[in-house]
């Protein structure tokens, strides 16, 4: 899905738990996040639609 020029990814939970250091909070899960989707193999989720949703 792309919009206004913006490639939508969505990285499982479990996946950025990882890469997680100390406690967390907000800005530890953004560096978790950073640090996911640098990865070569990170694994992505696809986008649900509307209908797959409900």
């Amino acid at each position: 899905m792309i919009k206004l020029g913006h490639e939508v990814k969505l990285i499982a939970p479990q996946k950025v738990k990882a890469y997680m250091v100390g406690n967390k909070n907000v800005m530890r899960d953004a560096e978790a996040i950073c640090e996911a989707v640098g990865r070569p193999h990170m694994k992505f989720v696809r986008v649900k639609n509307e209908t797959q949703q409900g």
